[in-house]
């Protein structure tokens, strides 16, 4: 039940995250009506996966929080998906 708490509290925080950098991209004058705030969020999100994921081998809490939580949170696969759908038909 710990377990998941942690990947409650890190996927809403995540999912924040990747929110505010989307509203902030789509204020960018080069956007246009390409989803650069999902693309940056999922390279971004990518990069905490390998970093978080070596450094906290040991600590499973840890893990539960920043991988799964945060990162699964912060890239999403729907997202980029509903945008690629919405890019394709413009």
């Amino acid at each position: 039940m710990k377990a998941l708490i942690y990947v409650f509290l890190g996927g809403g925080a995540g999912s924040i995250f990747r929110f505010m950098i989307s509203n902030y991209a789509h204020k960018l004058p080069m956007a246009g009506s390409f989803p650069i705030g999902t693309l940056l969020a999922n390279v971004l999100g990518c990069f905490f996966i390998g970093i978080f994921s070596s450094l906290f081998k040991e600590n499973e809490y840890l893990k539960y929080l920043l991988v799964t939580g945060f990162c699964g949170g912060f890239t999403t696969f729907s997202t980029f998906s509903m945008e690629n759908i919405t890019l394709w038909q413009s």
